[in-house]
C-alpha cells in the first residue's frame, strides 16, 4: 500500500496538457525577466572567480593568474530592466581592489550602468595618497585579467545567447518527471544557421505541473566558436542556471549562476559567477 501511494505521488495531475508546447514556452522564461509590472529594490550576496592562462610563446613564458572574490550587490529592477546595479567584492586574500565583471542573468541590463564600488573607492584612494610602485604594479596585475578583452568576450557571449533564443528555429518538447513530480520543457536551439549546427539545450521545470517555471538551466555545446575578427573566440563548457520561488503569487529570483571557458587572443579565460538574492521588495 505504501509503495502504491508513493508511486501515485509523482504522477501528473489530471487534465494536464503537455501537448501545448507554445503555452509552456511562454511561461518558461519568466524567471529571466524578473518580477515585472512593478519597481523592485533588490539586494543579495555574490561570489565569483576569474582565471587566465597564457601558454608559452617565442617571446614569453607561460603564466597564469586568478582572482576569487565574494561580496554583496544591490540594484533596482523596473519592468524587467535594471535601472541601477552596484556591487562590492573582497578577494579571498582580503584585497579590496578586486574588479570582477559582475552582471546578473535576471532582467535586462545595460553594462554601462553597472557600478563597481571597489573601483570608486580605489580611485578616491589613489587621488589622496601616493602608492608605492611595487604595490601599484601588484594591483594592476590582479585587475588586468578582468578588464578589456575578457570582459568584451563575455558581453559577446551574452549577446549571442540572446540572439539564439530570439531566433525562430527551435525544437521543443514536454515531458513529465515522476521522481521530481513536475513537468519539464526541453528546448534545443541551433547556435548558427549552418546545417547540423551545435545545439544549446535549455530545460525549464514546472513543479507539480503548475503554470510557473521555478528552474531554468541552459547548457551550451561542449565547444563552439563565436564572433568575427578581431574578437573571435572559442567557448567551452558554458552553463547558466536560474532558480526562483513563488511568494504571494509573484515569481521572485532566489539564486543564479553561470560559468564558461573562453579562448581568445591566445589566452584561456575561465569565469564563474554566483548570485544569491537576499531581499526583493517594492520600491518606495
Amino acid at each position: 500500500m505504501l509503495l502504491l501511494i508513493a508511486a501515485a505521488a509523482g504522477a501528473p495531475p489530471p487534465n494536464l496538457n503537455l501537448d501545448d508546447v507554445d503555452a509552456w514556452e511562454d511561461a518558461a522564461f519568466a524567471l529571466t525577466h524578473g518580477p515585472v509590472g512593478k519597481c523592485w529594490d533588490i539586494t543579495g550576496f555574490l561570489s565569483a572567480e576569474l582565471a587566465l592562462y597564457q601558454p608559452a610563446s617565442v617571446f614569453s613564458s607561460s603564466g597564469s593568474e586568478s582572482v576569487t572574490g565574494s561580496g554583496t550587490f544591490s540594484g533596482r529592477l523596473e519592468n524587467g530592466v535594471w535601472t541601477s546595479f552596484s556591487y562590492a567584492v573582497t578577494s579571498s586574500d582580503g584585497d579590496l581592489t578586486v574588479d570582477l565583471p559582475i552582471m546578473p542573468l535576471v532582467g535586462a541590463i545595460d553594462p554601462s550602468i553597472v557600478t563597481n564600488l571597489n573601483a570608486e573607492e580605489t580611485d578616491r584612494g589613489d587621488a589622496s595618497a601616493d602608492t608605492p610602485p611595487e604595490e601599484e604594479d601588484a594591483r594592476s596585475l590582479s585587475l588586468s585579467i578582468s578588464e578589456g578583452d575578457p570582459e568584451e568576450s563575455m558581453n559577446l557571449l551574452r549577446d549571442s545567447i540572446d540572439a539564439w533564443f530570439s531566433g525562430s528555429i527551435t525544437t521543443s518538447f514536454m515531458r513529465w518527471s515522476d521522481p521530481r513530480s513536475g513537468a519539464e520543457l526541453v528546448i534545443e536551439v541551433p547556435t548558427s544557421d549552418k546545417r547540423n549546427a551545435p545545439l544549446l539545450t535549455a530545460t525549464a521545470f514546472f513543479p507539480g505541473g503548475g503554470k510557473t517555471a521555478t528552474e531554468l538551466d541552459s547548457v551550451l555545446p561542449k565547444r563552439l566558436t563565436l564572433g568575427d575578427w578581431p574578437l573571435r573566440m572559442k567557448v567551452m563548457d558554458g552553463q547558466l542556471h536560474l532558480r526562483g520561488q513563488v511568494v504571494e503569487g509573484i515569481l521572485l529570483p532566489s539564486r543564479e549562476s553561470w560559468s564558461v571557458l573562453l579562448g581568445v587572443f591566445g589566452l584561456t579565460v575561465g569565469y564563474e559567477q554566483r548570485l544569491v538574492y537576499r531581499s526583493v521588495s517594492e520600491c518606495r
